[in-house]
């Protein structure tokens, strides 16, 4: 239930900043979503759906993406994209990080676990 709270902060978002430029409709949102959130995709949608029905975003498409799972070596500061396990918890059950441009295994997780709003259509 904790989507409901998430959902209802990015509709006044993007609400005001709409209304900021004049807009009459929000047409599509995108959302950005860390790998480490637990932030479910169904019910962001059901709660957008409901709570955006007597806002300037009624009718958006609300379009949800889970960000990848990024790394950085320490030694050559490379950052590279990391897979996540097919039961899709991060963290569990991940090979050993072997940074692809110089070899090395000293290697942190920098992504990250929250949300942010990515783009919004508006007319």
């Amino acid at each position: 239930m904790h989507e409901l709270p998430v959902i209802s902060r990015v509709i006044d978002v993007c609400v005001r900043h709409a209304r900021q430029n004049n807009a009459r409709r929000i047409l599509k949102i995108e959302l950005q979503v860390g790998p480490f959130s637990d932030l479910e995709a169904e019910w962001m949608q059901r709660y957008f759906d409901h709570i955006s029905k007597t806002t300037l975003a009624a009718g958006a498409r609300l379009e949800i993406e889970k960000l990848p799972l990024i790394f950085r070596c320490a030694g050559c500061e490379h950052e590279f994209e990391v897979p996540l396990p097919d039961n899709g918890a991060a963290g569990a059950g991940l090979p050993e990080i072997i940074c692809p441009e110089c070899g090395g295994a000293d290697c942190s997780c920098i992504a990250e676990k929250g949300y942010r709003i990515g783009n919004m259509e508006i007319i």
